[in-house]
């Protein structure tokens, strides 16, 4: 058992590093390469867009998912099942 769970808490501990990293690595100056769907708008449509607005909203995002990721499945790994942590 202590086997399963020292392998399970691997994908846990990245995934949850991924989304943490996410959210400190982006900035205004990198989001026309590293964001889905603003790299692909024309340059007038960036214009239009409030990338200002957008960029803490999306960290803030990023960074409660990657935390809220690690607290969930650690729990349901070491005081529910296993089996659901994988699924989670």
């Amino acid at each position: 058992m202590a086997e399963i769970l020292e392998k399970m808490i691997v994908p846990i501990i990245i995934l949850s590093s991924v989304f943490i990293g996410i959210s400190i690595l982006i900035n205004r100056n990198n989001a026309k390469d590293l964001l889905s769907g603003y790299n692909s708008m024309s340059i007038e449509e960036r214009q239009k867009f409030d990338i200002e607005l957008y960029i803490p909203y999306f960290k803030k995002f990023n960074l409660f998912l990657g935390i809220s990721l690690f607290i969930i499945a650690t729990f349901l790994l070491y005081f529910v099942n296993p089996d659901w942590s994988a699924i989670f």
